[in-house]
């Protein structure tokens, strides 16, 4: 018993002195230190915006990145968080009954929401304590500074890529990322499971606060996919098989969503997953009316009106 309390009591220790001694580098470490495309630096940025979204927003834009690059606009703000998993923006919408929510959701969304929620996605203790950690090993040189998204493929996988989005469409800052990040979105798209974690997906989000956008990815809108026999394009016909798995569920069953797909096109696309500027303004006017409603309906149930 009394090593169980001296382990307890270390532990507490531990945290208090991360987050004292943090203080001290708190003004110049975490936007200068922490590498761009960490876990860290997306949980900073998010807690930044949370500190006035928690304080006076009613209608809110919620999901991964794919949300995030859709800003805010007509008064509605954004919550959402890159590397974000549907199982912590469940939790997160969970705590908030009194907000309207537009959750931007994508088959990744579908595919992970069976994963463990990690507690810095979920807690803002633990939140906090993994930025503050992140930045003391910055600054004290116990971590690598570069932390960049892998990039590169071979030959063949990059004109792979041009034929699902024949070049220019896809951002040229993006095409050497592609490869990886489709070989990540693919790494547990298995069509046999899709329709039990679609039920769980929309069981969990079918909440009255809700209201889900389906977001279709660039794969969704490229039959190029089919015929290929490269590894990455066998990758793709995985990941592709269980989103149109996913959009058939959706269109059979009885629910209510926004969907994206009639009005994009691969030239909406800067990568499989992100939409370019062009995609995000055709988007946003799609969203326009359903924010004016949500924001009518937060007035509304403020007031206690019927």
């Amino acid at each position: 018993m009394k090593r169980v309390i001296s382990i307890g009591v270390y532990f507490l220790l531990s945290i208090g002195c991360i987050l004292a001694l943090a203080q001290i580098f708190d003004p110049f470490v975490k936007e200068r230190w922490l590498p761009e495309s960490s876990w860290e630096m997306f949980l900073f940025q998010q807690e930044k915006r949370l500190e006035s979204i928690d304080k006076d927003a009613d209608v809110v834009i919620i999901g991964s990145s794919y949300a995030l690059y859709m800003g805010e606009f007509n008064g509605v703000r954004n919550a959402s968080m890159l590397a974000w998993q549907a199982p912590e923006i469940l939790r997160f919408i969970e705590k908030r009954p009194n907000t309207q929510f537009i959750y931007v959701f994508s088959i990744r969304d579908v595919l992970d929401i069976e994963k463990r929620p990690r507690p810095s996605g979920v807690f803002p203790l633990a939140r906090t304590v993994a930025i503050e950690r992140a930045a003391l090993q910055l600054a004290l040189g116990l971590r690598p500074e570069n932390e960049s998204p892998r990039r590169g493929g071979s030959e063949e996988e990059l004109e792979f890529v041009d034929r699902l989005a024949p070049k220019g469409r896809f951002s040229d800052l993006r095409r050497d990322v592609i490869p990886t990040q489709l070989r990540e979105e693919a790494r547990d798209a298995v069509v046999d499971s899709v329709g039990r974690r679609f039920s769980r997906f929309m069981t969990s989000a079918g909440q009255p606060n809700v209201s889900l956008v389906f977001m279709p990815s660039a794969l969704f809108f490229a039959s190029q996919t089919e015929g290929e026999s490269i590894p990455l394009a066998m990758d793709a016909q995985r990941l592709r098989a269980c989103e149109m798995e996913a959009f058939k569920l959706l269109q059979a069953g009885d629910y209510k969503f926004i969907d994206l797909s009639p009005h994009l096109s691969s030239e909406a696309y800067r990568d499989i997953m992100h939409l370019n500027p062009r995609g995000i303004g055709q988007a946003r006017s799609l969203l326009f009316p359903l924010s004016i409603y949500l924001k009518y309906k937060a007035k509304r149930d403020i007031w206690g009106k019927s």
